[in-house]
């Protein structure tokens, strides 16, 4: 009668520590970047299961586990990841997955030998006794492996390149356009343009924001660079650009075949300077210079393509 208590707090310090074996806290980075912290249990037909629910493998590029001790960590969930090509940490050591090779002897061209059937030696095992398990072999990561990770998995090759005629353009020229997020939902992206205006060389950089996923996209910039020019044929010496800040309003058209081509129209506001009124509203007090009011809205088209 005395033994039962101890035997009962046993089992439960036995299941206690099974319990803490298989839960485990991690830091989940999903493919399209998104990051979870919550807490890993098993997997379990393709699944992570977590706290929370269940996960897909084939979504998951990074596994985090919070705890430095690789002892404490399940090694049969950390081969199940590692199957599943998922990225798996251990504090900041990254594990890899041991590569068995085979070993094949030279076929014997001396003499042949009568192949003979033999049976493989048995070696009992006692019935309580577990199979020793491989960890992986921990591997220190590097910032060059992380980010080559990244760029195999796509994350850093959201590049785009294009062509086209308005202000965002450096006139008629080509822009080049970065989107650190997922280029397929609502983004914000960085661009640079430079180009060929009237009066010679023109650039403009700045910031756009891409709304929703759909086939036809709105976009909202607001960008700093040339933004005016004054022309005057047979008197070059009034000829000046002028630079300051300008927004825009326009949509991207995905082509029908790809996704990651597209057309980019636009409505473009420039802010122009004083020194540009000033300038322009000297020249149409002179009499001998017939010059025109520039447009207040501008319209810039181009055509998009990821590299």
């Amino acid at each position: 009668m005395d033994k039962l208590p101890v035997r009962i707090i046993v089992l439960l310090l036995l299941l206690g520590s099974g319990l803490t074996l298989r839960a485990q806290q991690a830091l989940i980075t999903m493919k399209d970047s998104a990051r979870v912290a919550t807490e890993v249990q098993s997997v379990k037909n393709n699944l992570l299961i977590v706290k929370e629910g269940a996960l897909s493998l084939n979504l998951i590029a990074i596994i985090q586990f919070q705890n430095t001790d690789q002892q404490s960590v399940d090694p049969l969930l950390v081969e199940s990841l590692l199957k599943a090509d998922i990225v798996v940490y251990v504090g900041s050591t990254k594990l890899v997955k041991e590569i068995v090779k085979e070993v094949i002897p030279p076929p014997d061209t001396v003499r042949k030998k009568t192949p003979q059937l033999t049976r493989p030696a048995v070696t009992p095992q006692p019935a309580n006794e577990t199979p020793k398990q491989v960890r992986p072999k921990p591997v220190p990561p590097s910032d060059s492996t992380i980010v080559a990770e990244a760029l195999e998995k796509g994350k850093l090759n959201n590049f785009y390149g294009g062509v086209g005629l308005g202000l965002d353009y450096g006139g008629v020229g080509g822009r080049l356009t970065y989107i650190p997020g997922d280029d397929k939902k609502t983004s914000v992206g960085v661009f640079f343009a430079a180009g060929l205006a009237l009066n010679g060389f023109s650039y403009n950089a700045g910031v756009s924001l891409r709304i929703g996923e759909k086939r036809l996209v709105p976009t909202l910039s607001a960008m700093y660079g040339y933004n005016g020019v004054i022309k005057v044929i047979g008197a070059p010496q009034y000829d000046k650009t002028y630079y300051g800040p300008s927004v825009a309003l326009g949509f991207e058209n995905k082509t029908r075949n790809s996704d990651d081509n597209f057309i980019h129209v636009e409505l473009i506001i420039p802010f122009r300077s004083a020194a540009f009124h000033n300038d322009l509203k000297a020249l149409q007090n002179n009499p001998g210079i017939e010059i025109n009011d520039p447009s207040p809205v501008l319209i810039s088209i181009g055509y998009h393509f990821k590299f």
